[in-house]
């Protein structure tokens, strides 16, 4: 199969989503607006709830990841794994 550039930039442009669009789509019991969803998804364990709060436990607040990375730490991690 022989395309000019234009035509391979055009068939890939095609497989690009649209912005905020989610690919996954969910549907029947497993919808969010299922009546039976929570008797086939699991419900969240306790420290995971704890956790979205924005509480942590002691370990990591010894520890703390920092927040905010140099360009070249995030160029680093993006580009060498």
């Amino acid at each position: 199969m022989v395309m000019s550039d234009g035509e391979l930039v055009e068939k890939l442009a095609a497989l690009v989503p649209a912005p905020r669009f989610h690919l996954v789509r969910y549907f029947g019991i497993l919808a969010s607006a299922a009546k039976q969803r929570a008797s086939i998804v699991p419900l969240p364990t306790p420290a995971s709830i704890a956790e979205s709060c924005g509480h942590r436990n002691a370990a990591e607040e010894q520890n703390p990841r920092p927040r905010n990375y140099t360009w070249a730490q995030l160029m680093a991690r993006a580009c060498l794994r």
